[in-house]
Order: structure tokens, then sequence, then C-alpha cells
């Protein structure tokens, strides 16, 4: 039996530049100067609208339910979450149907 239990690699440490964090991130293999800028901003806000519109329904309802006798925190607080958790549902709802065709 083999008592030599050192199946590690010896340790190199590799060297770590000092790095400016204040410095503004700019990466140059990017192509493009920013001119679309605007259409990324479009298809953003259309990518998720979906969501937002079924999280906005869901929200009214919710709050129409909570509001009869007014909000308490504790509704609010639920409300909230529930409305962040659909949210999530929907939006991973989407890039499914996305990938699924």
């Amino acid at each position: 039996m083999n008592t030599n239990l050192h199946i590690m690699p010896p340790e190199q440490p590799a060297a770590m530049p000092v790095q400016d964090l204040s410095a503004p991130f700019h990466d140059a293999k990017v192509p493009g100067d920013g001119a679309c800028e605007y259409r990324v901003e479009l298809w953003r806000v259309l990518a998720f609208s979906p969501a937002m519109a079924a999280t906005l329904g869901l929200a009214w309802v919710i709050y129409g339910w909570f509001a009869d006798m007014g909000l308490s925190v504790v509704e609010g607080v639920l409300l909230v979450l529930i409305c962040f958790n659909f949210f999530w549902i929907c939006s991973i709802f989407q890039v499914c149907l996305v990938i699924c065709n």
C-alpha cells in the first residue's frame, strides 16, 4: 500500500497585476460605436413587455382583492413578492416559448 498521499500539485501562484477599478470599462473587441443603442433598448422593452403586462394585470387584481379594507404592510409585502415571482415565471415561460420555436 502506498502511504504517499500527496496527490495535489504544488502551488504555482499566478501573477496578478494591479487593476484600476475606477477606470471606465471599454472592450476593444466590440464592433460599432454605440449608434444602435436605441434599437437595443427597444428590443429589451419589447422582450419584457408581455411579462410586464401580465404582472401588472395580476397586481391590479390582487390589489383590488387586498384593498377592500385598506392595504396593510403585510399585504403590501405579499403583493410585491407575488408580483416579483410572477414576473420571473412569465419571463421564463417566454424564454421557453422562444426556444421551442
